[in-house]
C-alpha cells in the first residue's frame, strides 16, 4: 500500500521550526478539560489482585451508549488530560462519537499494586480494553498518539482479525529502540526529552511507592543511576515489566516489521518529516506495508502537533484527519 505524501496540510508560519511547534501544541495550547465520567476500573488479569487500567468515558449522551465508540490511547506519561488527547476526544465527541480514554496503569487515580507498570510493549491492557467495549459497542474504532500509536500498531497487526474496524495513528515511535537512544545521544535529546523521560520514571516509582513492597530499596538505588531516557528503560522500566534489560524491551517494542502483517483493520499512520523526536529509521517504506496499512507523510507537524494555518482555529489538523478516516 502506499506512501502518501500529504501536501494540503500547511503549517503557521511562526510555528514552522518543530521545536516551536511542539511547544505551542502541546504545552501553550488550552483546550479544556473533558467532562469525563467518573474513571472505570477495569481488572488486568481478572483474577490477580491490584492489577488494572482505568477507561475515562466522555459518551454523547451521559451514562448512555450510542451507536459507535473511538478509544483514545495517549502518548507517554500524556494521561486523559494532555492537551493532545483532550482536542482528539473534543472533537470527537462533537463528530457523535462516545469517546473512551485508556488510562495507563499508574497513570490514573490509583497506582497498582503490582510490579508491573505501562509501557510501550504490551497490548494486553489495550486487548482487554477493546472487549470491555465491545460489551456496549459493535462499531469499534482506535487512536493512537506518540507511545499508544505504537501499541496501537502492535493490536492490530499482531490481531490480525479484531473487532477494531478502522485505526489511526500519529507519530509513532515505530523504530523504538532507535529513537530513545536519538533521546539519549542527540543534544536536543538530552538537553529536553531524557529530562522529561527521567522526570516521568521519578514520578512513577514515587506513585509506586505507595504500594507496600511493590518498590523496593534496590528500584530506589537504581534510579540514581538514571541519566539519560535509554538508562531509564533499562534501570526502570525493564526491571518493572521483567525485560532483562532495555534492548529487550525496545526489540518487542519496535513495530516496523508488524507494518507488514495483513489486518482486517483499515490502519492509517501519519508521520511528520520535521519530528525531532523521531529517528530516521521510523519512516518505513512502501514495500515493507501490508495492504491494509497506509502511511501519510506531511512536510511538518513536529510531534503529535500538526498545528494549522490560523493556529487559533477550534480544530487541529491531526483531529480533522482521524474524523475523515473513521468516518
Amino acid at each position: 500500500m502506499p506512501v502518501v505524501d500529504r501536501l494540503d496540510y500547511t503549517t503557521p508560519l511562526l510555528l514552522r521550526h518543530n521545536v516551536a511547534m511542539y511547544l505551542w501544541a502541546n504545552g501553550l495550547r488550552k483546550v479544556p478539560k473533558p467532562p469525563y465520567e467518573p474513571f472505570e476500573r477495569v481488572d488486568t488479569p481478572p483474577n490477580v489482585a491490584g492489577s488494572f487500567f482505568e477507561l475515562a468515558w466522555w459518551r454523547v449522551e451521559a451514562g448512555k451508549c450510542g451507536d459507535k465508540v473511538a478509544l483514545i490511547a495517549p502518548g507517554l506519561n500524556g494521561g486523559a488530560y494532555a492537551q493532545p488527547t483532550r482536542g482528539m476526544a473534543r472533537a470527537l465527541h462533537e463528530e457523535g462519537w462516545d469517546v473512551a480514554v485508556w488510562v495507563y496503569r499508574d497513570t490514573g487515580t490509583n497506582p497498582t499494586s503490582v510490579r508491573r507498570t505501562y509501557s510501550g510493549y504490551g497490548f494486553d491492557d489495550l486487548s482487554a480494553a477493546v472487549d470491555r467495549l465491545g460489551r456496549d459497542y459493535d462499531d469499534i474504532s482506535l487512536v493512537g498518539l506518540s507511545l499508544g500509536a505504537n501499541i496501537v500498531i502492535q493490536y492490530v497487526c499482531a490481531l490480525g482479525d479484531n473487532p477494531v474496524s478502522k485505526a489511526v495513528v500519529f507519530s509513532p515511535p515505530i523504530a523504538f529502540g532507535a529513537t530513545v537512544e536519538h533521546w539519549s545521544t542527540s543534544i536536543a535529546g538530552r538537553l529536553a526529552i531524557s529530562p522529561l523521560a527521567k522526570r516521568s520514571m521519578k514520578k512513577l516509582v514515587k506513585r509506586k511507592a505507595s504500594s507496600t513492597g511493590v518498590v523496593t530499596r534496590d528500584d530506589v538505588k537504581a534510579y540514581r543511576n538514571v541519566r539519560v531516557a535509554s538508562e531509564a528503560d533499562h534501570y526502570i522500566n525493564s526491571e518493572f515489566n521483567e525485560y532483562p534489560g532495555a534492548s529487550q524491551y525496545w526489540q518487542k517494542a519496535a513495530t516496523l516489521t508488524a507494518l507488514a502483517t495483513s489486518t482486517t483493520t483499515a490502519l492509517l499512520v501519519v508521520l511528520a518529516k520535521d519530528d525531532y523526536m523521531l529517528e530516521s529509521h521510523s519512516y518505513p517504506h512502501a514495500e515493507n506495508l501490508a495492504p491494509s496499512v497506509t502511511i501519510e507523510l506531511t512536510t511538518n507537524g513536529s510531534h503529535i502537533s500538526f498545528v494549522p494555518r490560523g493556529w487559533k482555529k477550534h480544530r487541529y489538523w491531526s483531529e480533522q484527519r482521524a474524523i475523515d478516516h473513521l468516518s
